[in-house]
């Protein structure tokens, strides 16, 4: 008996090891020696709740889910820590049926990780953009809140005009 070296047919991130260097091995035993996670390319699962499912269905262009996914915009991830990650990511897959217990349906978007920054098991949130038709943009830094002018509770915001 000697010892064994074991390469990994993949590139990526070990897992936890649980025997320890000269333990005993052999090919009966039920457990693996570690799981090797690849990292090129990172999954992210989201869901959408029924009315945004509904507004997909309708605002994507295409007949069948497959190509209204293929119409779906690039999409971002928003790191637990706050930041934008750097590359878009694309939703690959979708559950066509709604989870009766959630009111969701589960999506997948799949980002490239050229620098190894994002892990399996990390939390996230993934944004999309969508164009809105005839909306007044208001902008947050100029806009006043009745509330603040009244002291009582928000009930909408004064612009200001041509005599502010």
């Amino acid at each position: 008996m000697g010892y064994t070296r074991i390469l990994s047919p993949v590139k990526g991130v070990v897992g936890t090891i649980p025997n320890k260097i000269g333990s005993l091995v052999s090919s009966t035993s039920t457990d693996p020696l570690t799981t090797v996670t690849g990292i090129a390319n990172i999954y992210a699962y989201f869901s959408l709740n029924e009315k945004n499912l509904l507004n997909f269905t309708r605002d994507i262009p295409g007949t069948t889910l497959q190509d209204k996914l293929a119409h779906f915009p690039d999409v971002q991830l928003l790191l637990a820590d706050g930041t934008v990650y750097k590359h878009m990511g694309r939703v690959e897959t979708a559950i066509g049926q709604i989870n009766t217990a959630t009111g969701s349906s589960g999506f997948r978007a799949s980002f490239i990780n050229p620098e190894g920054l994002l892990r399996n098991g990390s939390s996230g949130t993934v944004r999309s953009s969508r164009t809105i038709k005839d909306a007044l943009l208001v902008p947050q830094r100029p806009a006043r809140t009745d509330a603040a002018r009244r002291g009582g509770r928000p009930q909408g915001c004064e612009l200001p005009g041509k005599d502010s």
